[in-house]
């Protein structure tokens, strides 16, 4: 763009990652199939996660044919969003499309991180995987909470 006789240098661009709610069963799967990079990132976060995930990334990620996969369960949902996140900029820049800056929401603040250098890969995965499951504690001591509250509600109405 051209103002007064100046020129403007070139655009930058910034990466914005997503929070829950836009994942669905074999997203990614032909950027998996067509890309070793990409592939070979989605196997080391498989591998970082496998401890604290009762079911395999990539599992959940591509489920066999008449499979259903858990990726709507928030203890699956973040860790694959992150991978997926992951995995996609590290590829984009592989072509040498690179940030001036990134940004997320959610989940996606944790991919902004590790992409910015705020921590490894390795304590990404983790880092997402413990988040999701003391989020799952508190939500289930919570409803327990609320179980018995209304229990004893019930009991002092009688």
């Amino acid at each position: 763009m051209a103002h007064a006789g100046r020129t403007s240098a070139a655009p930058q661009i910034a990466f914005v990652f997503t929070g829950q709610g836009s994942q669905y069963a074999n997203m990614g799967r032909e950027l998996y199939t067509a890309h070793p990079r990409f592939r070979d990132i989605l196997k080391r976060l498989d591998a970082y996660m496998r401890p604290y995930l009762p079911q395999p990334l990539l599992q959940v990620l591509f489920p066999q044919d008449g499979t259903a996969s858990p990726i709507d369960d928030t203890g699956y949902t973040q860790p694959a969003l992150f991978a997926l996140q992951y995995a996609l900029v590290d590829l984009w820049r592989s072509w040498g499309i690179t940030p001036a800056g990134v940004m997320g929401h959610s989940v996606g603040e944790y991919a902004a991180a590790c992409m910015a250098g705020v921590f490894s890969l390795e304590h990404g995965a983790r880092l997402i995987c413990e988040k999701v499951r003391k989020t799952s504690l508190q939500i289930f001591a919570y409803s327990e909470f609320c179980n018995f509250t209304f229990n004893c509600n019930m009991f002092l109405a009688r």
